[in-house]
């Protein structure tokens, strides 16, 4: 199943979804493998569902069908693509794959044409909340999706993977910028070969990472990992034993909670000193870290301290609850020659981040959205997350943390940037890539 969120006005990423549909249909038929798909395109020109057919040859009612305009960032839209094509392709295995714009603490795939009224100044594109998708993604008979894979940015939050623990068995996501290369067709003759849902999530991201477009000289830089859902519980407690065992000596040991976070491995969010530089450089305000480094970072600060030893054992078991979630991971520095020309040191990437902002506060004329995200995440009653907020400690260990902190400004952009690595030629129905040399 492929959910295809292209109506993008700023990267025109429905052109890159064209040409993986274009490869899709250059395969030849396997009767063991059903490709269905909803893809809304740029502007108004209307969205379709479709059967994938060999050569692309499609009839309208039969394996094609027009909808008009619809909003991807609506997540009874998603809803209702993923039990349509539940309901009328069954199978014994399911992998879903969501693409198109994304944040992770905002929502994934953003709408141009269907503006938010809700969204705070209002007329920012739809996107499907982050805390909604384990409710669009549930089946009606309650059956996992076997994979579930967020073709899209900054999606590598533990707190996005809990949401849909219920929902899907392993979750293939990026914890930085993910770039437009959607290689769908190599994905397609793995799924052709049967395999179990732990290795089909592997290959994706062995797939994703050998893609040449991505290994040129020099490299791009990327993250990609597989998430083993059914390890979620496992991991929050850990993070839930890590995060009471820092409350309890935030009074004593702020500097040095600080000084874990400020040296952990962080990934690209919108800068929050400048109005004009948007998503570049890996900064120390950036809200998403490493879990597992943030960990190793708390493990080294509070290593001189003996008292301290709950903090400790505490972070040594998030790294080993990290290692059992985490089944495949692949990452690599670079310079960001799509987005800027800053080197993006992504050494320390290890599959699963977790939301861990300094205090925000709104400007005059600016977008609030993320201002909003961090005042429901930090809330005691309303949930950003709704399902790893009450049953996690984690959102309580920001909030106190930040009680006192530097104030600092909001983010000013709608979304990440989501962008090819590489130089396209668009030649009609067919598209080439040439590596950026």
């Amino acid at each position: 199943m492929f959910y295809l969120a292209g109506d993008d006005t700023v990267d025109e990423i429905d052109s890159d979804m064209s040409g993986a549909i274009w490869r899709l249909e250059r395969l030849s038929g396997n009767n063991t493998v059903r490709v269905v798909a909803q893809f809304d395109t740029a502007g108004t020109k209307g969205t379709r569902r479709f059967v994938v057919q060999p050569g692309g040859r499609y009839t309208e009612g039969v394996n094609q069908w027009s909808l008009g305009e619809r909003n991807t960032g609506d997540p009874a839209d998603l809803r209702a693509f993923t039990r349509w094509a539940r309901e009328n392709y069954p199978a014994n295995h399911y992998l879903l794959i969501v693409a198109g714009h994304g944040y992770g603490t905002d929502g994934i795939a953003y709408d141009d044409s269907s503006p938010d009224p809700s969204s705070v100044p209002p007329g920012q594109p739809s996107r499907i909340p982050v805390g909604k998708l384990g409710e669009a993604l549930t089946a009606e008979d309650g059956l996992k999706l076997d994979v579930v894979f967020y073709d899209s940015c900054l999606m590598g939050l533990f707190e996005n993977a809990y949401e849909i623990k219920d929902q899907a068995q392993y979750l293939v996501v990026s914890q930085n910028i993910s770039w437009t290369i959607f290689p769908y067709d190599r994905y397609l003759r793995q799924v052709a070969r049967n395999p179990e849902p732990e290795q089909l999530a592997q290959q994706i991201v062995q797939t994703y990472a050998n893609h040449e477009a991505l290994n040129g000289i020099p490299g791009t830089p990327y993250t990609i990992a597989a998430l083993n859902l059914n390890q979620a519980d496992v991991l929050r407690s850990a993070l839930d034993e890590l995060a009471e065992a820092l409350i309890e000596v935030l009074g004593a040991h702020r500097n040095e909670i600080a000084a874990a976070r400020s040296a952990a491995q962080k990934f690209v969010t919108e800068d929050e000193d400048s109005d004009t530089r948007g998503f570049t450089d890996i900064e120390e305000t950036d809200d998403y870290i490493d879990l597992y480094d943030f960990a190793e970072q708390i493990s080294r600060e509070f290593a001189r301290y003996p008292d301290t030893t709950r903090v400790q054992t505490a972070a040594a078991r998030v790294k080993a609850a990290v290692d059992g979630f985490v089944v495949a991971e692949r990452h690599q520095p670079g310079h960001a020659v799509p987005v800027s020309n800053a080197f993006w040191n992504l050494s320390r990437a290890r599959g699963v981040s977790v939301y861990f902002p300094t205090t925000p506060t709104p400007q005059p004329n600016r977008n609030w959205d993320w201002f909003l995200d961090y005042l429901l995440y930090t809330d005691p009653v309303n949930d950003l997350f709704p399902s790893f907020e009450p049953d996690s400690q984690w959102d309580d260990f920001v909030r106190l943390y930040n009680l006192n902190a530097i104030v600092r400004r909001p983010r000013g952009i709608s979304r990440a940037p989501f962008r090819p690595p590489l130089l396209r030629i668009h030649l009609p129905a067919v598209q080439r890539e040439f590596v950026r040399r």
